[in-house]
């Protein structure tokens, strides 16, 4: 059976990330329906890499184009250290767009280590944001007794 290189096409812009998220959906289908006899991945010619970021990451066919062609980022943004890829590898979280050091950076790549202060800090924020609200809905609420 013949394969299609999706990764490849999109680099080369022959398909947008929406098309090429339809043809993923499509493969997928006929996979489960038994029209297509090889795994989908294989078919559309992905690593389990680019797979895991696609999948459990939500980077686009465009971002993972790019790191193919032009190398995946191997170090954390945020502590330096090596990141290892694969089913044995340190991990890593991408944040599509996140204020690190004082900047703005999009797609982002982090060790899970990182992702996890990184995750703490904002549940933290999103806590203090909302007993502010919380605490400005109580003093609103005024009971007039009878």
């Amino acid at each position: 059976m013949n394969t299609y290189d999706i990764i490849h096409e999109v680099y080369n812009g022959k398909l947008s990330d929406q098309q090429a998220a339809e043809f993923f959906d499509q493969a997928y289908e006929d996979f489960n329906s038994g029209k297509l006899l090889m795994n989908p991945h294989e078919y559309l010619c992905m690593t389990y890499q680019e797979l895991t970021a696609l999948l459990m990451h939500g980077l686009y066919f465009t971002d993972i184009a790019k790191f193919r062609y032009e190398g995946w980022p191997n170090k954390c943004m945020l502590c330096s250290k090596n990141i290892i890829f694969g089913a044995r590898g340190t991990g890593f979280w991408t944040y599509r767009s996140q204020l690190i050091r004082g900047k703005i950076i999009k797609n982002a790549l982090v060790c899970l280590k990182c992702a996890d202060v990184l995750a703490v800090i904002s549940m933290k924020k999103k806590v203090v944001a909302f007993k502010k609200i919380h605490k400005k809905r109580k003093k609103r609420r005024r009971f007039v007794s009878k």
